[in-house]
């Protein structure tokens, strides 16, 4: 709930999807810009004292493009989320055939869709690079992944591309597929669920705030001209 508040993620949702700063403020200010007049015109046009919600308004519509990322970004982990098993699945096909990881994760580019797909040619860019860190590249993809199995399985293919490919260890990776595959729509199922609920209590709580105010402003209205 702080983070929505505070927007402590802001940068890097920005980065992430690559929003120019200056489009995200101006979409920010067009929100706010829009319900503040509306507001404002209608308490002019009934002469009530509606305009006095026009803050409430305007906190309202500047928040909403921020919400959007937040809720943009949780649609993605949760499909990035429910691809991965099939990525591990065509690579544990696959390597059997292409002897090595490097050539193995070449290949599974071909069955791969976005958005794994782009971030996988990351990956296997970043191997053919003599110099690279393998571990860390395995890594950002894991964390691009964003899930406790996908960082446990990269360490695994990890150790595959360095130490050599091992039947226990291949056996151990398709035990571990078929355990994730069980059990992976049931999680993102209550994942979604839960991360529904998340983001939209702070829309409920400022919705509420003004539908209480404009409610009060009526009544006062009301009561000012006719009592």
């Amino acid at each position: 709930m702080d983070t929505l508040f505070k927007e402590t993620d802001k940068e890097y949702l920005i980065q992430y999807f690559k929003i120019p700063k200056k489009k995200f403020r101006n979409r920010r200010l067009l929100f706010a810009f829009i319900i503040g007049v509306i507001l404002l015109a209608l308490g002019i046009r009934q002469n009530s004292m509606l305009y006095l919600a026009v803050p409430v308004g305007v906190f309202i519509g500047y928040k909403i493009p921020y919400f959007e990322m937040r809720k943009m970004k949780s649609m993605q982990d949760v499909i990035k989320q429910l691809m991965f098993p099939s990525f591990v699945r065509h690579f544990v096909s696959l390597i059997d055939t292409q002897g090595n990881v490097y050539q193995t994760l070449i290949k599974t580019t071909d069955y791969i869709k976005e958005p794994i797909k782009a971030e996988l040619e990351v990956l296997v860019s970043k191997l053919g690079v003599t110099d690279q860190q393998n571990r860390e590249a395995f890594m950002e993809f894991a964390y691009f992944i964003n899930s406790s199995e996908a960082v446990m399985i990269m360490s695994m293919i990890y150790e595959f591309d360095k130490e050599g490919i091992q039947k226990e260890g291949l056996k151990e990776l398709e035990d571990i597929l078929s355990e994730l595959q069980e059990n992976k729509v049931e999680e993102m199922l209550n994942m979604k669920t839960s991360s529904m609920g998340k983001y939209a209590t702070p829309v409920i709580l400022y919705t509420l705030a003004f539908v209480l105010l404009f409610t009060s402003i009526t009544f006062f209205t009301y009561f000012k001209l006719y009592l």
